[in-house]
């Protein structure tokens, strides 16, 4: 017998999730495969990416996780996290074959990967500062090894919009641009200089 829809369908693909119930299930699910504390920014693109469930209903499935205690939420600096409960793995665990398998296997997929960003994201850290009166913005770039900041750069930009693409660059490849930085540093340096 098929589910009934009570979603708001608004912006989901044929195939995607318009059961309010199999939208909770799918975050518990989501939620116990990263395996970590989520930023409700990276449930909500990973959730969204190729229209599984719309954000509207999302956002209603967390809060009423979060109120349930399926699901634990702690409000961070830049954003809320999400962490799955025990009661929510059991869901997760137990109800997960209601959904249908190509949006599981997709759903694993993108876990892991917004699993990497999580991670990713406690090692870095980036702020726009308005610089002065004008338009002029300050991009403060971190990089953080357990507490001990390693890396510490300020760069200005003319505008928002530029000072926006030079953070997410920053934050896609750290590695890359502390590396060129050290290079450009270190590069014919001999032990004489030392």
């Amino acid at each position: 017998m098929p589910k009934e829809m009570d979603a708001f369908t608004q912006g989901i693909r044929i195939g995607g999730l318009r059961n309010r119930g199999d939208i909770k299930i799918m975050v518990c699910y989501v939620l116990k495969s990263i395996g970590c504390a989520a930023s409700k920014t990276s449930v909500n693109d990973l959730l969204l990416f190729d229209q599984m469930a719309n954000y509207y209903e999302v956002n209603n499935a967390l809060s009423e996780l979060t109120a349930a205690g399926h699901v634990i939420m702690t409000h961070g600096e830049d954003d809320d996290y999400y962490e799955i409960s025990d009661s929510g793995r059991m869901i997760a665990d137990n109800l997960y074959t209601e959904l249908p398998l190509t949006l599981r296997q997709t759903a694993v997929q993108l876990a892991l990967k917004t699993a990497a960003k999580e991670q990713k994201k406690k090692c870095l850290k980036t702020e726009i500062r308005k610089h002065g009166d004008g338009n002029g913005r300050d991009v403060v770039m971190r990089l953080l090894h357990n507490d001990d900041e390693i890396f510490n750069l300020t760069f200005y930009c003319a505008d928002s919009l530029q000072a926006t693409a030079i953070c997410e660059r920053f934050e896609n490849n750290p590695d890359q641009v502390y590396l060129t930085i050290i290079d450009a540093l270190t590069k014919d340096i001999d032990s004489s200089d030392v």
